[in-house]
């Protein structure tokens, strides 16, 4: 079998240039951050204030893409790529409403961005899979794959693959020779190669396509794919193998469209700000007038149902 890579690829790749220079997205797997878990991002609101939180600046569209990811993750939902334009609508709103847009910004030229950006960005926000895959393989016991092997450095390797796949959930992940070399602990990257062939050989991965020349892109794999032992789907706690399971609305109000989604998030978001603009208009001595008190339970029912539809802990 010839050398997956024909050059090595960078542990953390660089960001491709999407916008004059400045905006950029990724297909690597790699993220910006240490930290094991994606980020809890409930609704898709929350999505947009993570990332306007240092204003407007050449990573913010990737960071708005991965917070998506994020949410996705949290709420166990899917946004379709046909549906991305109602999530960057959210998005542009609030960066026109806080006026952290150039003066000079196209709607459509930053819409087109997010699509492209959200179309390659597959790790969630606040994941950094490589690093977060092998931590957890130090913990975990070892998968079926790994007990083949009586070397511990093969059995973190294969460990770390079998994580890797778990974080990127229904996408392959990246794997590049020289990360292999740093896992299994050597400084030959052509051991490194012979050993991803190897498990490409025992059906321990399977190349769902491979690395470009110039160690420009690593080569993705999926995990035991030939042998049924892909790993469940994992969120900051558990979301099952497949999407469609996991939503968090009752079943008697129908699994909600992403666009829904948003709609219900946005109608929750209102009914709370007027439930607090009825209670903040008294002090807490006084009566509430019977209008306001009919108004305030009418508000408080509707956002009981509307936290049921989303699944949401009240």
């Amino acid at each position: 079998m010839n050398e997956l890579i024909s050059s090595p690829n960078p542990p953390q790749a660089e960001q491709r240039e999407q916008r004059d220079g400045s905006v950029r997205a990724t297909n690597e797997t790699d993220a910006t951050d240490d930290s094991a878990r994606s980020v809890q991002v409930p609704t898709i609101p929350e999505a947009v204030r993570l990332s306007l939180t240092e204003g407007i600046t050449d990573k913010t569209l990737f960071k708005f893409a991965r917070a998506i990811r994020a949410f996705e993750m949290t709420t166990g939902m899917r946004i379709k790529q046909s549906e991305v334009s109602n999530v960057f609508a959210e998005w542009w709103r609030t960066a026109q409403a806080e006026k952290l847009l150039p003066a000079d910004a196209s709607h459509d030229e930053y819409a087109l961005l997010f699509e492209d950006t959200f179309a390659r960005a597959k790790v969630p926000l606040g994941a950094n899979a490589l690093y977060a895959a092998i931590k957890r393989a130090e913990k975990a016991s070892l998968p079926e794959a790994a007990k083949q092997f009586t070397d511990p450095k093969m059995q973190k390797l294969v460990g770390t693959c079998y994580q890797l796949q778990k974080l990127t959930g229904r996408v392959p992940f990246f794997l590049s020779v020289r990360d292999c070399a740093k896992i299994y602990g050597t400084k030959r990257l052509a051991t490194a190669s012979a050993i991803l062939n190897g498990f490409v050989s025992r059906q321990i991965l399977r190349i769902a396509k491979k690395g470009l020349p110039g160690g420009k892109l690593a080569t993705r794999f999926w995990y035991g794919e030939a042998k049924g032992e892909t790993p469940a789907l994992v969120t900051s706690e558990n979301v099952p193998k497949r999407a469609e399971e996991a939503s968090p609305m009752p079943k008697k109000t129908g699994e909600l469209s992403p666009t829904e989604l948003i709609l219900r998030q946005k109608e929750l978001e209102r009914v709370e700000k007027a439930m607090s603009k009825i209670a903040d208009g008294y002090d807490s001595h006084q009566s509430w007038s019977k209008e306001d008190r009919k108004e305030y339970n009418r508000l408080k029912k509707r956002r009981a149902e509307l936290i049921k539809i989303l699944g949401m802990s009240a």
